[in-house]
């Protein structure tokens, strides 16, 4: 009798099993990401990042951005400098 581990080693999925999640419809083209890049001098892939998780809306993006990099210099912050000025 086989395990449920061997029954399962030789499974493959067809294409029409799996099924993706989508966040949003919203598509963001190219210059979304880089109208954002221009504004905020954000890196390509936080301004992706953040007109995704807004939906696309460019002023919640930059507020987006905005509160992400306070909880990145909040990190920093605790650092403690053991080497330069």
């Amino acid at each position: 009798m086989l395990s449920g581990a061997e029954k399962l080693a030789g499974f493959r999925p067809q294409t029409s099993d799996i099924k993706l999640q989508t966040m949003s419809t919203v598509t963001i083209s190219a210059q979304d990401i880089n109208k954002l890049r221009q504004a905020t001098g954000a890196g390509m892939m936080d301004c992706r990042k953040a007109l995704t998780e807004t939906n696309g809306d460019f002023e919640a993006a930059i507020d987006w951005l905005r509160k992400q990099g306070q909880k990145v210099a909040a990190k920093r912050s605790e650092r403690e400098a053991k080497e330069g000025w």
